[in-house]
């Protein structure tokens, strides 16, 4: 009875071991998965923090050009605007110039 007792104690303890080995090797495949899924959200975490940098980089090269254009444009805005005021003073100069002629002339016809 003894011996049988014995036998039987052996075969749970050996039950215990293989259930031990079993969750080993369960414990270190969840370890693997964990440490795997950790890698992942790290390359994740990074590709945002990437895509981020592009996004604020393009948007402030957009913002950038448009305050060339703006610049630009309102220099050229300001030179056309300067341009047609010379040639504004021009033509009334030309015009005062024939003006007077014209009186001139009126009035040696009169005289």
């Amino acid at each position: 009875r003894s011996s049988h007792f014995r036998s039987s104690q052996t075969k749970t303890i050996e039950a215990f071991k293989e259930e031990i080995v079993q969750l080993r090797i369960e414990n270190d495949e969840s370890k693997e998965k964990t440490q795997k899924l950790q890698a992942e959200q790290l390359q994740y975490v990074k590709q945002s923090m990437r895509s981020a940098k592009e996004f604020d980089s393009d948007y402030q090269n957009t913002i950038t050009e448009l305050q060339t254009k703006i610049e630009t444009t309102l220099k050229e805005k300001q030179e056309t605007t300067q341009k047609l005021q010379l040639e504004e003073n021009e033509l009334k100069g030309k015009c005062d110039a024939e003006q007077a002629n014209i009186d001139g002339v009126l009035q040696e016809k009169q005289s």
